[in-house]
Protein backbone atom coordinates (compact mmCIF):
# COMPACT_ATOMS: atom_id res chain seq x y z
CA UNK A 1 0.00 0.00 0.00
CA UNK A 2 2.82 2.45 0.75
CA UNK A 3 4.46 1.88 -2.64
CA UNK A 4 1.16 2.51 -4.42
CA UNK A 5 0.54 5.77 -2.64
CA UNK A 6 4.13 6.87 -3.26
CA UNK A 7 3.78 6.06 -6.99
CA UNK A 8 0.45 7.88 -7.15
CA UNK A 9 1.84 10.96 -5.47
CA UNK A 10 4.90 10.97 -7.77
CA UNK A 11 2.71 10.61 -10.87
CA UNK A 12 0.40 13.34 -9.61
CA UNK A 13 3.25 15.78 -8.99
CA UNK A 14 5.35 15.12 -12.14
CA UNK A 15 3.84 15.39 -15.61
CA UNK A 16 5.19 13.40 -18.58
CA UNK A 17 5.68 16.66 -20.50
CA UNK A 18 7.97 17.94 -17.74
CA UNK A 19 10.13 14.85 -18.29
CA UNK A 20 10.21 15.46 -22.05
CA UNK A 21 7.66 12.80 -22.93
CA UNK A 22 5.14 14.03 -25.52
CA UNK A 23 2.24 12.12 -27.02
CA UNK A 24 1.50 12.68 -30.72
CA UNK A 25 -1.34 11.42 -32.87
CA UNK A 26 0.99 9.95 -35.48
CA UNK A 27 -1.76 8.60 -37.73
CA UNK A 28 -3.40 12.05 -38.01
CA UNK A 29 -0.03 13.67 -38.75
CA UNK A 30 0.65 11.08 -41.46
CA UNK A 31 -2.73 11.76 -43.12
CA UNK A 32 -2.05 15.51 -43.01
CA UNK A 33 1.46 15.10 -44.44
CA UNK A 34 0.20 12.92 -47.27
CA UNK A 35 -2.42 15.41 -48.45
CA UNK A 36 -1.30 18.17 -50.83
CA UNK A 37 0.00 21.22 -49.04
CA UNK A 38 -1.50 23.80 -51.39
CA UNK A 39 -4.91 24.14 -53.01
CA UNK A 40 -4.11 25.17 -56.55
CA UNK A 41 -7.71 25.61 -57.67
CA UNK A 42 -8.04 29.18 -56.44
CA UNK A 43 -4.51 30.03 -57.58
CA UNK A 44 -5.14 28.80 -61.13
CA UNK A 45 -8.55 30.47 -61.26
CA UNK A 46 -7.14 33.84 -60.23
CA UNK A 47 -4.16 33.55 -62.54
CA UNK A 48 -6.36 32.51 -65.47
CA UNK A 49 -8.74 35.42 -64.86
CA UNK A 50 -5.88 37.91 -64.95
CA UNK A 51 -4.50 36.33 -68.13
CA UNK A 52 -7.90 36.40 -69.84
CA UNK A 53 -8.48 40.03 -68.92
CA UNK A 54 -5.00 41.03 -70.10
CA UNK A 55 -5.43 39.15 -73.37
CA UNK A 56 -8.79 40.83 -74.03
CA UNK A 57 -7.30 44.26 -73.42
CA UNK A 58 -4.37 43.43 -75.70
CA UNK A 59 -6.74 42.12 -78.37
CA UNK A 60 -8.75 45.35 -78.29
CA UNK A 61 -5.62 47.46 -78.51
CA UNK A 62 -4.13 45.48 -81.39
CA UNK A 63 -7.42 45.42 -83.28
CA UNK A 64 -7.85 49.19 -82.86
CA UNK A 65 -4.28 49.74 -83.99
CA UNK A 66 -4.90 47.55 -87.03
CA UNK A 67 -7.94 49.61 -87.99
CA UNK A 68 -6.05 52.87 -87.44
CA UNK A 69 -3.27 51.66 -89.74
CA UNK A 70 -5.84 50.72 -92.38
CA UNK A 71 -7.75 54.00 -92.24
CA UNK A 72 -6.98 54.70 -95.92
CA UNK A 73 -8.85 51.50 -96.73
CA UNK A 74 -11.79 52.63 -94.56
CA UNK A 75 -11.86 56.03 -96.30
CA UNK A 76 -11.77 54.33 -99.72
CA UNK A 77 -14.66 52.03 -98.75
CA UNK A 78 -16.64 55.07 -97.52
CA UNK A 79 -15.88 57.01 -100.71
CA UNK A 80 -17.15 54.24 -102.98
CA UNK A 81 -20.41 54.34 -101.08
CA UNK A 82 -20.26 51.34 -98.75
CA UNK A 83 -22.52 51.88 -95.74
CA UNK A 84 -20.85 52.14 -92.35
CA UNK A 85 -22.58 48.95 -91.24
CA UNK A 86 -21.09 46.99 -94.14
CA UNK A 87 -17.60 48.36 -93.44
CA UNK A 88 -17.90 47.28 -89.81
CA UNK A 89 -19.17 43.88 -90.90
CA UNK A 90 -16.22 43.44 -93.26
CA UNK A 91 -13.66 44.19 -90.54
CA UNK A 92 -15.51 42.10 -87.98
CA UNK A 93 -15.69 39.05 -90.24
CA UNK A 94 -11.99 39.34 -90.93
CA UNK A 95 -11.21 39.58 -87.22
CA UNK A 96 -13.48 36.64 -86.38
CA UNK A 97 -11.78 34.54 -89.05
CA UNK A 98 -8.42 35.24 -87.41
CA UNK A 99 -9.88 34.58 -83.94
CA UNK A 100 -11.34 31.28 -85.18
CA UNK A 101 -7.91 30.22 -86.45
CA UNK A 102 -6.37 31.18 -83.09
CA UNK A 103 -9.02 29.20 -81.19
CA UNK A 104 -8.42 26.16 -83.42
CA UNK A 105 -4.69 26.41 -82.74
CA UNK A 106 -5.43 26.74 -79.01
CA UNK A 107 -7.60 23.62 -79.07
CA UNK A 108 -4.82 21.70 -80.79
CA UNK A 109 -2.09 22.88 -78.39
CA UNK A 110 -4.06 22.89 -75.12
CA UNK A 111 -3.42 19.23 -74.14
CA UNK A 112 0.30 19.59 -74.80
CA UNK A 113 0.67 22.87 -72.92
CA UNK A 114 -1.41 21.78 -69.93
CA UNK A 115 0.58 18.54 -69.72
CA UNK A 116 3.81 20.52 -69.69
CA UNK A 117 2.46 22.79 -66.95
CA UNK A 118 1.39 19.89 -64.72
CA UNK A 119 4.62 17.95 -65.27
CA UNK A 120 6.65 21.07 -64.57
CA UNK A 121 4.70 21.68 -61.36
CA UNK A 122 5.35 18.14 -60.17
CA UNK A 123 9.03 18.24 -61.12
CA UNK A 124 9.91 21.74 -59.89
CA UNK A 125 7.67 22.02 -56.84
CA UNK A 126 7.10 18.49 -55.46
CA UNK A 127 6.68 19.58 -51.84
CA UNK A 128 3.49 21.47 -52.66
CA UNK A 129 1.94 18.62 -54.60
CA UNK A 130 2.58 16.09 -51.86
CA UNK A 131 2.12 12.42 -52.60
CA UNK A 132 -0.55 12.98 -55.25
CA UNK A 133 0.04 12.37 -58.93
CA UNK A 134 -1.45 15.21 -60.96
CA UNK A 135 -3.03 14.50 -64.33
CA UNK A 136 -4.69 16.73 -66.85
CA UNK A 137 -8.28 16.04 -67.73
CA UNK A 138 -10.37 17.50 -70.50
CA UNK A 139 -13.53 16.70 -72.37
CA UNK A 140 -14.95 17.79 -75.68
CA UNK A 141 -17.75 19.62 -73.91
CA UNK A 142 -15.33 21.71 -71.83
CA UNK A 143 -13.16 22.32 -74.90
CA UNK A 144 -16.11 23.47 -76.99
CA UNK A 145 -17.42 25.62 -74.14
CA UNK A 146 -13.99 27.26 -73.85
CA UNK A 147 -13.79 27.81 -77.61
CA UNK A 148 -17.29 29.32 -77.75
CA UNK A 149 -16.53 31.54 -74.75
CA UNK A 150 -13.28 32.73 -76.31
CA UNK A 151 -14.98 33.58 -79.59
CA UNK A 152 -17.83 35.38 -77.80
CA UNK A 153 -15.41 37.44 -75.69
CA UNK A 154 -13.27 38.30 -78.69
CA UNK A 155 -16.38 39.23 -80.68
CA UNK A 156 -17.50 41.60 -77.92
CA UNK A 157 -14.08 43.19 -77.66
CA UNK A 158 -13.82 43.61 -81.42
CA UNK A 159 -17.28 45.13 -81.76
CA UNK A 160 -16.36 47.69 -79.11
CA UNK A 161 -12.98 48.39 -80.70
CA UNK A 162 -14.60 48.77 -84.14
CA UNK A 163 -17.17 51.18 -82.77
CA UNK A 164 -14.48 53.32 -81.16
CA UNK A 165 -12.10 53.20 -84.12
CA UNK A 166 -14.60 53.93 -86.88
CA UNK A 167 -16.59 56.67 -85.18
CA UNK A 168 -16.16 60.12 -86.73
CA UNK A 169 -13.06 61.98 -85.52
CA UNK A 170 -15.02 65.05 -84.35
CA UNK A 171 -16.76 63.12 -81.56
CA UNK A 172 -13.58 61.51 -80.24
Amino acid sequence: PDARSAASSILASVSPAALGIHVHDVSREARTAKSPATDFGALFLGFSSVLILASLILTAMLFSLSIERRMKEVVTLRNIGLPERQIRSLFLREALLLAGAAVALGIALAPLLSGWAVNGLQALWPETVGDITLRTASSWSSTLLGAASALALVYGVQVRALKRSLEPRATR
